[in-house]
């Protein structure tokens, strides 16, 4: 049997492509961290010439007390490899699960001891705890990497499955070769709770974190006595060389652990700028990842071929020919290394692709041609923006390069785009869906209403002043132009554009000013689908009625009708099709439940966001009237113990210990406001009972002591006193900042954005709450001073340090963070929505539509 493919062939490239010099990706030590490797002369010649501890037991006791682990449950390796060979080997004639995808090694371990295995694919779909217990049942043995290589991904909910009832007859190999790459290794780690899972054996190598992967040391560490007596008796005498010996007793120790650890700070921003960087290339994207490495997706190149394009260049990525369950065409892994390195790989890329040989899979003319899917609504807040999602992620995963589009949008909650400017936040989160970086061409006209003044227009991103409706709606045909050229672009990009409508698309007395619902879709020969609310009541009447006012042409390109949010049992609606069958001219494709872990945001900025959400101690948010970006509390609901709870009344703040004042898109106005109901007396009075309050952009600028807009630059003008609560004053310009940047707080780092037009200065001293960074450089940003926090950052809570700082602050106990990181949920999510649409929909004909 031959080796299983591996990175770091470097001599191999260099006979293959006739050079030197290359920068490998195709490995994933840790470049951060640059290993002293020198050793004194004598010392290396005594490793050389003399004999190693044939059993390695001074390195065995060095690893035992680095790690926090009894020296008898240790047993050292000639890496994780070993490891696995040799665990491997006590479950002979048993029954393995390996989850794919996965390093190949653990299926050639499971043959080499002759152990009977199965395969389940966990990309892109990963199970819910409750069918990950139903499956691991019917196993003797569980092998998996912790994070996942190729993915980089956490094994969700390990330490529950380990430890469940159900599987207590369950034995587990768990890989955590790359688990100092993640977030706070030692709380996700088996290791340091070793005695409590006798079950499971650990397989550690310093290969990757270490940076010294030709010194070949491990360990696997087991709290099962009658495990590890029989792996020492299976182990063969020196499995760590002299050399390896030697540095060992040199370098492993807790200061230089500690500098191995604090080197991976900068990874997590670093990994998110390459993820971001590779999204912004056509046709592909890059997984989440937890670990030092991305496994990207390329739905338009062959990975083989484009592997060789860059090894011409002196780039090496990681083929996948060395993992089960991964399509080799389809999927490549590259490691994230410094940013100068990383930048050379994108640019090699950008090369690669330009190359009139580009690794295509389909040649110039035989591309399919683009398809184009609209979901319309019998009305606003019908769940258009949500299934539009969710077809984003169902194409995604089937690979389908697939991008959303929304002509005209009305929302207050915007996002940065990585072309510059902003666009709505609901394409934002179909981007998110479809594993792209937002673009303006997804929504290149944007309205933000903002009180007497009307909505602010912006166009491809760029604020273009106020209007008043009768004003848009003059300017519509001068508007059809940005429109129609931005879906000319799309047509060379995706192989799918999934347009979202707005409101519904017989509003007879605006049908002839359509830009966003049938027009787009008629100028691209598309299909589009129809959206029922049954939770409004009369859904029979919502489908008949549009059916009737949609123009005869039209309707040959429905492709059908959903009914949505359906609360109870879907049985009493068993018999819909044939009612629709009689009333709409177009096949009834199903109905969707309501599913409230499955929503990712709000999608109609005129929705009522609910009054609470969570069980624990509450967090008061401000429901302006113009609010803007209520997203920002969206991170809170994967915590245990606090309950996001909107309010528009002084009452409920009596007892606050968290107040948040939200984004506005009329500040003045909402200052005003907030005397006027008495909120801002009872924010007063909470500051002083010692609640912490919180501002952020507009709530930010309100916390002030003044506000000067004379112009109404910004919504209604004129100059105001604020609650004085933060040492700060804000003045409104004509320059709106729109900018992505990279936000810090205690060592934690995670992309966030700015979107505002007022410059706000500390009139009196007060400390920073964030470090950002951007093209510009680094700076502090943001206030805190005396119990009150404030900041332009939007994301800023996506920060579990900065949620379990302010929660602190506020004397709140009950509050536990999240160990999952709120982007990775939203994969998840995504995916869920994806699995709704297929449990519940008939999809057939539309798939046939995309494919045929």
């Amino acid at each position: 049997m031959s080796q299983a493919v591996h990175g770091g062939r470097i001599r191999e490239a260099q006979e293959r492509y006739w050079r030197q010099d290359f920068i490998d990706f195709s490995v994933n030590t840790n470049a951060f961290w640059h290993p002293d490797t020198t050793l004194d002369a004598f010392v290396l010649s005594n490793a050389i010439t003399l004999y190693p501890e044939a059993d390695a037991g001074s390195v065995q006791t060095l690893l035992a007390n680095l790690y926090g682990v009894c020296r008898d449950r240790v047993l050292a390796t000639a890496g994780a490899i070993e490891g696995l060979y040799l665990a491997a080997r006590l479950f002979a004639g048993k029954r393995a699960l390996l989850f794919v995808p996965c390093f190949a090694d653990y299926a050639r371990a499971c043959e080499a001891a002759g152990i009977e295995y199965e395969k389940h694919l966990m990309l892109p779909h990963v199970p819910r705890f409750e069918e990950l217990v139903d499956l691991i049942k019917n196993y003797d043995l569980v092998v998996l990497g912790n994070p996942n290589n190729p993915t980089g991904r956490l094994f969700p909910s390990l330490t529950s499955l380990v430890s469940h009832p159900a599987l207590a007859h369950v034995h587990w190999i768990i890989d955590e070769a790359f688990i100092e790459f993640s977030a706070e290794p030692e709380r996700i780690s088996l290791l340091p709770r070793l005695e409590a899972y006798p079950n499971v054996i650990v397989l550690r190598a310093l290969t990757k974190s270490w940076a010294v992967p030709g010194l070949r040391i491990g360990f696997l560490a087991t709290a099962n006595v009658l495990w590890m007596t029989k792996l020492r008796a299976m182990q063969s005498p020196w499995a760590l060389g002299g050399v390896a010996e030697v540095w060992a007793f040199a370098h492993l120790n807790h200061r230089t652990l500690a500098a191995v650890r604090e080197s991976l700070v900068p990874l997590p921003q670093v990994r998110e700028r390459l993820s971001s960087d590779l999204a912004a290339l056509p046709g592909l994207s890059p997984l989440a990842s937890d670990a030092n490495f991305l496994l990207v997706e390329t739905s338009l190149f062959d990975a083989d071929k484009l592997a060789d394009q860059l090894g011409r260049q002196g780039i090496i990525i990681r083929v996948c020919s060395g993992f089960d369950g991964v399509d080799q065409r389809r999927y490549f892994r590259v490691a994230v290394r410094t940013p100068e390195e990383n930048g050379q790989l994108v640019l090699a890329l950008k090369r690669a692709f330009d190359t009139p040989t580009s690794p295509q899979f389909f040649q110039v003319g035989e591309m399919p041609k683009m398809r184009a899917i609209s979901v319309l609504g019998t009305s606003s807040n019908s769940g258009k923006s949500w299934v539009a999602t969710a077809l984003c992620a169902w194409l995604r995963r089937r690979g389908v390069r697939v991008a959303p589009f929304k002509a005209q949008n009305m929302s207050n909650n915007s996002a940065v785009a990585f072309d510059g400017g902003e666009i709505g936040r609901a394409q934002a989160v179909q981007a998110e869906a479809c594993r792209l970086a937002p673009s303006i061409r997804m929504n290149p006209i944007l309205l933000k209403p903002s009180g007497k003044s009307g909505s602010q227009l912006v166009v491809l991103g760029e604020a273009r002043g106020h209007l008043k409706a009768s004003e848009y709606y003059q300017s519509i045909e001068s508007l059809w132009p940005v429109v129609s050229q931005s879906l000319d672009y799309w047509r060379d990009q995706c192989d799918v554009l999934v347009l979202e409508g707005a409101g519904s698309p017989v509003e007879l007395n605006l049908m002839r000013r359509d830009l966003v619902n049938l027009r787009p879709v008629r100028y691209l020969q598309g299909k589009w689908l129809l959206v029922a609310d049954i939770e409004r009541g009369g859904v029979f009447a919502q489908t008949a009625g549009t059916w009737s006012l949609i123009p005869p042409p039209d309707r040959g390109r429905c492709a059908g009708v959903i009914v949505n949010k359906f609360r109870g049992d879907l049985a009493l609606f068993a018999d819909a099709g044939q009612y629709f069958a009689q009333h709409f001219g177009a096949p009834y494709l199903g109905t969707l439940p309501y599913a409230n872990h499955l929503q990712p945001e709000s999608e109609d900025t005129l929705a009522e966001d609910p009054s609470t959400n969570g069980v624990g101690t509450p967090m008061h948010w401000i429901r302006f009237p113009h609010i803007s970006n209520s997203q920002d509390s969206h991170p809170w609901q994967l915590d245990e113990g606090v309950n996001v709870e909107w309010v528009s009344t002084a009452a409920p703040l009596a007892a606050a210990r968290v107040v948040v004042l939200p984004g506005s898109k009329n500040t003045l106005a909402d200052l005003e406001w907030l005397r006027a109901s008495g909120i801002a007396d009872a924010v007063i009075a909470a500051h002083r009972r010692g609640a912490v309050i919180v501002g952020i952009c507009g709530g930010l600028q309100m916390l002030g002591e003044r506000l000067s807009d004379p112009s109404g630059l910004a919504g209604d003008g004129g100059e105001a006193v604020g609650l004085g609560l933060l040492p700060v004053r804000t003045v409104f310009s004509a320059s709106k900042v729109v900018r992505n940047v990279v936000a810090s707080f205690e060592g934690e780092q995670w992309d966030a954005y700015e979107i505002h037009m007022g410059r706000t200065v500390a009139i009196k001293s007060a400390s920073p709450w964030l470090e950002v960074s951007d093209v510009d450089g680094a700076r502090c940003e943001g206030f805190r001073h005396d119990g009150v926090w404030g900041t332009y950052v939007h994301g800023v809570f996506e920060s579990a340090r900065v949620r379990t700082a302010l929660v602190t602050r506020a004397g709140i106990t009950s509050h536990r963070a999240s160990l999952i990181a709120f982007r990775a949920q939203r994969e998840t999510l995504y995916d869920g929505m994806a699995d709704l649409l297929e449990a519940h929909l008939n999809l057939e004909d539309l798939w046939h539509y995309v494919a045929g």
